[in-house]
């Protein structure tokens, strides 16, 4: 019991992370687009 309780945590960790730097792209290219409408609009 002890062994798959240290394994648990461990993916835990791995996959915790990875989901980190994907989501920090994403918000990235939202405020993108909505930066380039806004400039259009004073011209």
């Amino acid at each position: 019991m002890q062994t798959p309780t240290f394994y648990n945590p461990g993916l835990d960790y791995s996959i915790a992370d990875s989901p980190s730097p994907p989501p920090s792209p994403k918000p990235a290219i939202i405020p993108k687009p909505a930066i380039i409408p806004k400039p259009a609009i004073i011209p």
